[in-house]
C-alpha cells in the first residue's frame, strides 16, 4: 500500500487547511490536585507564542491562526531563508475567524473547546483523532498496564490507591536501590503531573500536602532510572498502517529542565534497529484502540543498556513534528542538527531584531548554520521574559559542542543586558 503523506493525509477532504496551536487547552488533567503549582502569568503569554512553529509545517497554500502577530522583522528573516510562508489570520479567539466554516481545522491536540466550537459551527471540519480515544491512550496508568501485558520492559514502579501504600511503594524503591523516584497523576504531558523526589524530607512533604488535599488517593510511584538517552519517536498512524516519522534525543541538564532535542541520537545499529522494533510494535497497538494521525511516544534507555520504549504517550501533534521539515531539509547537508532552548529574563527590552543581531555576532567565525525559528517574549513591571527556539546545524560534534557553549554565553550575557 503507498504511503500517504501527513501533509497530504491531511488535505484528502480538499478544504482549505487552517493550522491552530491550541497548545493551552488540556484533553484531561488532574495534576493541579495532588502537586502544588503557581500560575505564571508570562509563562503563559510564551506558551502561546510558540505557534509561531506552525510556519515550518504548513504549506504557502494552507493558512495559520495566530493569537498573537509575530514581529514584521521574524517574517522578513525567514523570507531571506526562502521559506514560503503561508497566510495569516491574527485574532484573539479562533471563533472570530471570518468563514470559519471553509476550513478544514489541523489543531495542535483535539479538545472539548474545539469540539463545542464544532457544534457552533457544524459545517467546520476538524482533521484530529477521536477525543475519548486520546484521553484513553495520554492515561499513564492504562499505557503502563497495557504496555505489561503485552510484554513490554517498563520501569519499576507501584500504584497506590491510599496513603499507606505510598509509603509503602517508596520504601520498596529505596529498598531497591533507587535514589529518586517519580510520582505520577494520570494524565499531564510536558512534564505536567508528575514530581521528581530525590529525597526523603521531599517525599514526606509532598506525602503531608496530598494527604491535607485528597480523600481519593490514584497515584504511580516509580523508580527513576538513569538515563543514557531520553528517545522521543514520531508515529504516523493511518487505518491499516504505522509509520516511523522521526526518531530524536530529549536534551535535558542536570536538574531535570529541557533544553532541546537532538534529532540525530547517538544510537548504534542493533540498538536502533530494537527501538524501532518495539516502537512499531506499540504504534500497532495505539492502531487497533483506533488513533489516527500523528502522535509522540516518549522512551529512555537508561545507563546499563536497558531500553524502556514506552514511557509516556502524547496522543497529539508535538512541537517536534512542527519542525521536521525544517530538520531534514538541514540534514541534507549537516550530520548534526539539534534544537536548543534558551530562557532568559531581562531589563532589557529586546526586540527579534536586537536579539538576532547579538547571536549572529556571537556565531559569526563559527562554521554551523542557526536558525532561529521562534522567539516569544512577555513583558512584566519589573522584567521581560524571553524563550528562542534556535536550530544549530554542524558538520561535527566539536562544532556542536562549540556552537553550545557561545549560545549559553549569549543567555548569561542577556540575562544581565540593560540595553
Amino acid at each position: 500500500m503507498k504511503f500517504t503523506h501527513p501533509l497530504d493525509y491531511y488535505r484528502l477532504n480538499g478544504k482549505q487547511i487552517l493550522w491552530y496551536m491550541n497548545i493551552g487547552e488540556d484533553q484531561d488533567s488532574q495534576a493541579s490536585n495532588y502537586f502544588p503549582s503557581v500560575k505564571d502569568p508570562q509563562s503563559e503569554k510564551i506558551v502561546v507564542q510558540q505557534e509561531q512553529q506552525l510556519l515550518f509545517l504548513a504549506r504557502p497554500q494552507d493558512t495559520v491562526f495566530f493569537h498573537t502577530m509575530p514581529e514584521q522583522a521574524f517574517l522578513d528573516y525567514w523570507k531571506e531563508r526562502r521559506l514560503s510562508l503561508p497566510s495569516i489570520i491574527c485574532c484573539d479567539k479562533l471563533s472570530q475567524v471570518p468563514d470559519l466554516e471553509r476550513y478544514t481545522i489541523i489543531p495542535f491536540i483535539v479538545s472539548d473547546q474545539l469540539l463545542e466550537l464544532k457544534r457552533r459551527y457544524p459545517h467546520m471540519d476538524i482533521i484530529a483523532p477521536d477525543l475519548a480515544v486520546c484521553r484513553e491512550i495520554n492515561h499513564k496508568f492504562n499505557t503502563r498496564r497495557l504496555m505489561e501485558r503485552n510484554g513490554f520492559n517498563v520501569t519499576t514502579g507501584y500504584f497506590c490507591s491510599d496513603i499507606e501504600s505510598l509509603e509503602h511503594a517508596y520504601e520498596q524503591l529505596i529498598s531497591a536501590g533507587f535514589s529518586k523516584c517519580v510520582l505520577k497523576v494520570p494524565y499531564g504531558s510536558s512534564g505536567k503531573g508528575l514530581k521528581v523526589i530525590d529525597n526523603e524530607r521531599n517525599f514526606r512533604f509532598l506525602l503531608n500536602y496530598i494527604q491535607n488535599r485528597q480523600t481519593n488517593v490514584d497515584l504511580l510511584l516509580e523508580g527513576w532510572h538513569p538515563h543514557r538517552l531520553s528517545l522521543t519517536s514520531q508515529l504516523f498512524i493511518t487505518e491499516y498502517e504505522v509509520h516511523l516519522l522521526a526518531v530524536t534525543e530529549q536534551i535535558i541538564d542536570p536538574n531535570g529542565v529541557y533544553k532541546g532535542t537532538n534529532f540525530t541520537p547517538a544510537l548504534s545499529q542493533s540498538e536502533a534497529a530494537d527501538y524501532r522494533e518495539e516502537i512499531l510494535r506499540a504504534g500497532e497497538l495505539i492502531r487497533q484502540m483506533g488513533y489516527r494521525g500523528v502522535l509522540g511516544i516518549d522512551s529512555i534507555l537508561d545507563t546499563n543498556g536497558e531500553l524502556i520504549p514506552v514511557i509516556e504517550i502524547n496522543a497529539r501533534l508535538t512541537q517536534v513534528t512542527y519542525i521536521l521539515p525544517l530538520v531534514i531539509e538541514q540534514k541534507k547537508r549537516y550530520e548534526f542538527v539539534e534544537s536548543r532552548v534558551l530562557v532568559f529574563n531581562s531589563r532589557a527590552d529586546l526586540d527579534f531584531e536586537d536579539y538576532e543581531n547579538d547571536l549572529s555576532e556571537v556565531t559569526r567565525d563559527l562554521p554551523v548554520r542557526i536558525d532561529l525559528y521562534n522567539f516569544c517574549k512577555a513583558s512584566g513591571a519589573f522584567k521581560n521574559t524571553y524563550k528562542l527556539f534556535v536550530l544549530v546545524s554542524a558538520h561535527n560534534s566539536e562544532q556542536l559542542i562549540k556552537a553550545r557553549s557561545l549560545l549559553d554565553e549569549l543567555n548569561t550575557k542577556m540575562t544581565t543586558a540593560v540595553h
